[in-house]
């Protein structure tokens, strides 16, 4: 869950990811996650809710 810092938008969002050492796609999960947000948010400052 990310929230604008005044709370006036939220987003809840699940993304699932099963890693393997050996075919690690942390990075690639990460990536994804960054662009979710800012497509939500635009450039403006969101964070973890929490």
């Amino acid at each position: 869950m990310y929230s604008t810092p005044d709370g006036s938008k939220t987003m809840t969002a699940s993304l699932t990811c099963v890693d393997d050492s050996k075919l690690t796609i942390a990075p690639v999960f990460v990536d994804a996650r960054q662009r979710l947000v800012e497509l939500v948010f635009g450039s403006g400052q969101a964070q973890p809710a929490g």
